[in-house]
């Protein structure tokens, strides 16, 4: 996959090498250069979604909590790796006291996630409760269409009409994120107290999706899981392979054999299966148990 370095707004030659492969193309960009010219850090965050560039690192940047909130609140997609990776630790952190991705750590630590809690409140508690809020999301949108009222299902107890400009579609970049949504979901919070987010759930409000259609795809392993788990409990023979292709997912291998052949069955039917409440123990236990191979194979590999 090419990479190329460069400052903002892209040169005249680096945009011909971009439109050429828009797809594969990869940016590193230099932070304070482009903030020089494009003057503030949103007209950054604009620029890069608007030619939906995909950025993977970013030099000579101060991760302020302000820039953080202009990211975690834009209306755009914005593909930036280094923020959706502070932003996954922000709401990890605020749920777990821990932190998923080191690496960023030094640039956005334990203080920094503190005032961006205190400072954005708000946002962190819409954020976390939507996120919170999936496996409901999951239950009503089983054999659902991609615009269909889902809020009146049973087991919906809570229904929030209000729209929240927090729940932005750069929240939607932690479903497909590195396993995110497996992890932050380990612990699920009970049913009866998620919340049926009835506008972000149901309407078309982002970029001419419903969450629907940024949800139920093939890279986010959140939803490959649960439609997993659900087979397994109706067909006992497979679910020897469960734990198996678990540890494959948290593993970070791509082209899983099991995932190839789930891709291709989503295809042909379509829909998300239900979410079992009674596996949540299991599932609990099947991230302790993958999270103790990966550390192990980590040990080996070091």
């Amino acid at each position: 996959m090419p990479l190329i370095k460069t400052a903002l707004p892209l040169p005249a030659d680096v945009m011909v090498r971009f439109f050429k492969d828009k797809v594969n193309t990869t940016f590193a960009i230099d932070y304070e250069q482009s903030l020089t010219a494009l003057r503030s850090p949103q007209a950054i965050l604009n620029y890069i979604a608007n030619l939906k560039l995909k950025v993977v690192h970013l030099s000579h940047c101060e991760i302020t909590t302000d820039l953080m909130h202009a990211f975690a609140t834009m209306r755009d997609k914005c593909e930036v790796e280094p923020l959706t990776k502070v932003l996954a630790n922000i709401l990890y952190f605020c749920k777990y006291g821990e932190i998923l991705y080191e690496e960023v750590f030094d640039v956005f630590g334990f203080d920094q996630i503190v005032d961006y809690v205190t400072k954005f409140s708000h946002t962190v508690v819409i954020q976390s409760a939507f996120l919170n809020s999936l496996p409901l999301f999951t239950i009503t949108s089983e054999g659902s269409e991609p615009d269909q009222e889902r809020s009146s299902n049973p087991l919906v107890k809570t229904i929030d009409r209000k729209v929240h400009p927090e729940i932005t579609a750069n929240l939607f970049n932690l479903f497909t994120h590195d396993h995110f949504l497996i992890q932050f979901l380990e612990n699920a919070v009970p049913l009866e107290d998620q919340i049926y987010f009835e506008p972000h759930f149901d309407r078309n409000m982002y970029q001419g999706k419903s969450l629907f259609g940024w949800y139920a795809v093939a890279q986010n392993t959140y939803f490959l899981l649960s439609k997993h788990i659900t087979d397994s409990a109706k067909t006992a023979s497979t679910r020897i392979g469960l734990v198996d292709l678990y540890a494959q997912l948290l593993g970070g291998v791509e082209e899983h054999a099991k995932l190839a052949e789930l891709r291709d069955e989503i295809s042909r039917k379509g829909g998300i299966l239900n979410y079992v409440g009674a596996n949540r123990k299991e599932v609990a236990e099947f991230n302790r148990n993958a999270r103790k191979l990966k550390k192990q194979q980590r040990r080996v590999s070091n």
